[in-house]
């Protein structure tokens, strides 16, 4: 199931292809090296890692976790914009109908 979700993200990313073909940089992971260069996009896994670190302090530390939950740290969108994790679980991937929102168990596969 999660290769069949990176295969779908991979095949879904806009950006030119790698030149060399395997050029690319290994994602914040440092095990998967996609196709495209999609690092800035991947960063935002760097993100959730920060917000996981943040809580996981002792006092726990809402305010820094909120921080880059809200503003973003990793991931750039160019231009000094960051994507952000609020961003992300705001949008509604629905709207252009290349996502829907039915649940898995009612997909008919193959």
């Amino acid at each position: 199931m999660r290769f069949m979700l990176l295969a779908f993200m991979v095949a879904g990313a806009e950006a030119g292809p790698c030149t060399p073909v395997d050029s690319c940089p290994k994602l914040s992971d440092g095990l998967y090296c996609p196709v495209n260069d999609v690092t800035e996009h991947a960063d935002i896994n760097r993100d959730v890692k920060l917000v996981k670190d943040y809580l996981a302090e002792t006092p726990l530390n809402y305010a820094m976790a909120k921080e880059v939950y809200t503003a973003g740290n990793f991931s750039s969108k160019g231009l000094g914009n960051m994507r952000t994790l609020q961003d992300l679980a705001q949008k509604d991937m629905t709207v252009d109908g290349k996502y829907t929102n039915v649940p898995l168990q009612n997909h008919k596969g193959p």
